[in-house]
């Protein structure tokens, strides 16, 4: 397998984080609540400066309120009000479906032709091995499609 510059980049990313994560467990408990209401704070105040619905349900100041205060947030707003909820303008209902639909025909014809590395075992089906690269970049297609630039296939 080769790892690309991305790829290095990507692991260089994770380890970071992970040391970062790791030494947050040495902070004390009140240290971490702080550090969890900082965080839920810049949550919120993304969620209202950014998505018209979040502005109108929650208000300007839901960022200041106690999580328990906060309305939940039922399946039914999340499917007749998903243009609004979003927060990148760019991701709109239409393209997610257009990319879920494009994705299941070019997994479901990956699937059919089978792995190249069949590794069944008695009284298992398949192979339990990691997409094939045509799978991936099928799905990267799909994506780019999804979204309206369709490109050729970029190697994952």
């Amino acid at each position: 397998m080769t790892i690309t510059a991305s790829d290095a980049s990507a692991i260089d990313h994770v380890r970071a984080r992970a040391a970062e994560i790791l030494a947050l467990d040495r902070w004390p408990r009140e240290r971490l609540l702080e550090l969890q209401r900082s965080r839920l704070r810049s949550v919120l105040q993304h969620a209202v400066d950014q998505s018209p619905y979040y502005r109108e349900t929650l208000g300007a100041d839901a960022a200041d309120r106690d999580l328990s205060e906060l309305p939940t947030l039922p399946k039914q707003i999340v499917t007749e009000r998903f243009d609004q909820l979003v927060t990148d303008p760019r991701v709109q209902l239409d393209s997610v479906r257009r990319f879920l639909e494009t994705a299941s025909r070019v997994r479901s014809s990956s699937a059919s032709s089978g792995c190249s590395r069949r590794r069944a075992r008695p009284g298992r089906q398949g192979c339990r091995c990691t997409p094939e690269p045509s799978l991936r970049n099928g799905l990267l297609r799909a994506w780019r499609v999804s979204r309206g630039s369709a490109s050729g296939p970029t190697r994952v």
